[in-house]
């Protein structure tokens, strides 16, 4: 997930197998500056069907570690995400919907 404030650096963070996430911006886990963001997500690589099962476990290639998104295509863009988040000082929890349509 990616947070891109009005003004300031971008803070990212990596969706667990439970859709939870803690931001970066300068270090591991120290959150996102204050104010507003555009929210959008960045999919894990799918895997390339011009590479052989050779090519993977050689390891001239590396495994992508999903097949498919599991984020509506919508939100994989700042451009189209129409997601934001507010960001306040403290510990801040801010869940998204992500509907598919």
């Amino acid at each position: 997930v990616h947070f891109l404030p009005e003004a300031g650096p971008a803070a990212v963070g990596t969706l667990d197998e439970h859709g939870q996430y803690a931001l970066s911006t300068y270090q591991s886990g120290d959150g996102a500056v204050v104010g507003t963001h555009q929210v959008y997500f960045v999919a894990p690589p799918v895997e390339d069907e011009s590479f052989s099962e050779a090519d993977y476990m050689s390891g001239r290639v590396p495994r992508p570690r999903s097949r498919q998104p599991f984020v509506p295509v919508k939100y994989l863009a700042a451009r189209t995400s129409e997601l934001t988040a507010e960001v306040v000082r403290g510990t801040n929890r801010l869940d998204f919907e992500l509907a598919s349509q």
